[in-house]
């Protein structure tokens, strides 16, 4: 008997004779192995899938720290006239790589107006 051929719910075991009987509970056997197998794989993946997202975060972190350390040194690298040409002073590196990027304070001709409230 194929697998397909067989639904386990609507067969009625007491009819069966003993050869049958052998042969559908072989079957059940191969399926719940089948089943429990499906569901090992699954467990591997989902604790897979767990452990590479927890290594992430930290990778990430570790990558962002490796570029702002580089950033950094190549902005500290360049002489004064080069970093006031760009608009940046020596001790606005540190706060331009780590920070937003964005001084609001600094260029007030760049900053949008303020909102009149309505009364």
């Amino acid at each position: 008997m194929p697998d397909h051929d067989i639904d386990m719910l609507i067969l009625d075991y007491r009819t069966l004779t003993p050869r049958q009987q052998d042969t559908v509970r072989k079957l059940v056997i191969r399926r719940a192995e089948a089943a429990r197998g499906e569901t090992v794989r699954n467990a591997f993946r989902a604790l897979w899938s767990g452990l590479r997202g927890l290594a992430a975060g930290p990778w990430r972190a570790c990558q962002t720290w490796r570029r702002q350390r580089i950033a950094e040194a190549e902005l500290r690298s360049l002489d004064d006239r080069t970093l006031r040409d760009l608009g940046i002073s020596r001790s606005e590196i540190v706060w331009l790589v780590r920070g937003d990027g964005h001084d609001a304070t600094r260029r007030r001709d760049l900053a949008p107006p303020p909102t009149a409230r309505a009364a």
